[in-house]
């Protein structure tokens, strides 16, 4: 350890060389070369500065590390497999769900219907007048009540590769009543 004295508190300088420690020719090349030689590093000065900070920092990062393992342990055990599935007993809707899966086995998501389409022997829906009874099917079954939706088949692509074959999708398709 090299011995220093402080004339002034902004730069630090070698202390005078005594008989023990005589700075050899090297180093006082560099000392010369160096007017700075003697000081910390930057790095170190700013790192030095961080003793300075006050005495809650430390307290804050500490409550902010138990606020985000809270949250990551509260995320661990509450999380549990979700459900779409909702049953309230008495209800008309109830009713209707479970009169659907008595008939069909089925739930309302599954209330789907396919509609084939087949061309004459000798012939494609891509004709003119195949393709016009086609569209044609499709909006009268799209305008029928309780009918959400029905997919055309030229659209959704739904045509078999030889073209003699085709289907419909619909949903929504609503039971008789009892």
């Amino acid at each position: 350890m090299r011995n220093t004295s402080v004339e002034d508190p902004n730069q630090l300088r070698p202390a005078p060389a005594s008989a023990s420690s005589k700075p050899t020719a090297q180093l006082a090349a560099v000392r010369a070369a160096n007017p700075h030689a003697g000081r910390a590093p930057a790095a170190v000065e700013k790192a030095a500065g961080a003793e300075s900070r006050p005495a809650w920092w430390g307290l804050v990062l500490i409550l902010w590390a138990m606020v985000l393992a809270g949250l990551g342990v509260g995320a661990a055990t509450l999380s549990g497999p979700v459900s779409n599935s909702v049953s309230i007993p008495g209800t008309e809707s109830q009713r209707a769900l479970d009169l659907l899966s008595s008939r069909t086995g089925a739930n309302a998501d599954s209330a789907i219907a396919r509609v084939v389409f087949a061309a004459a022997d000798g012939t494609t829906l891509a004709t003119p007048s195949a393709k016009e009874a086609v569209q044609t099917a499709v909006k009268n079954l799209s305008e029928l009540p309780n009918v959400r939706a029905v997919a055309d088949p030229f659209v959704s692509r739904t045509v078999s590769a030889d073209g003699r074959t085709a289907f419909a999708m619909g949903r929504g398709w609503s039971l008789p009543r009892p």
